[in-house]
């Protein structure tokens, strides 16, 4: 049992070591976020989750061999990639603004982004109406009038 756990084992790292040439992309994603490291903090775990579920489902990878981009296990992939579909469906603002670059990264962008345009006038007071989703610390923005610039950068960071 023990010689073909370790044939196995090899295996997988001969896939991966084949497979990163033909994700160049994702390699360089996990290189510049830095997500192979042993870290639990929301910004590393949410993009590990989203990289996970991504690997499985649009490049049609093991969990075992998503995990090993990722530097974990494969359960930890099974389980980030039920979170992600949780928070995903959920539009859950925290997870969406972790993982917000690497979706318009892969080109894999459902999220609704909005261009807000302003011109500044300095006497004169405009209302404006925004709909959308937000999380409720920003509508704590609203309390005095704002700038142009305050508003959109504001929604900028949102």
């Amino acid at each position: 049992m023990g010689v073909q756990n370790t044939r196995v084992m090899i295996l997988i790292d001969e896939i991966y070591a084949l497979s990163k040439v033909e994700n160049k992309d994702i390699v360089k994603i996990i290189e510049d976020y830095d997500l192979t490291i042993k870290c639990r903090r929301q910004q590393y775990v949410y993009k590990r989750y989203f990289i996970a579920q991504y690997l499985v489902r649009k490049r049609h990878m093991t969990m075992q061999l998503a995990g090993k981009y990722l530097n974990i296990d494969h359960s930890t992939v099974i389980y980030g990639i039920k979170m992600h579909d949780i928070w995903w469906k959920l539009r859950d603002h925290r997870y969406i603004s972790c993982i917000l670059p690497l979706p318009r990264m892969l080109g894999d962008n459902p999220v609704t982004t909005y261009k807000v345009n302003y011109n500044e006038v300095d006497m004169e007071n405009i209302e404006l109406k925004i709909n959308g989703n937000f999380p409720p610390k920003l509508l704590t923005h609203f309390e005095k009038p704002l700038t142009g610039l305050e508003l959109s950068y504001i929604f900028a960071m949102s």
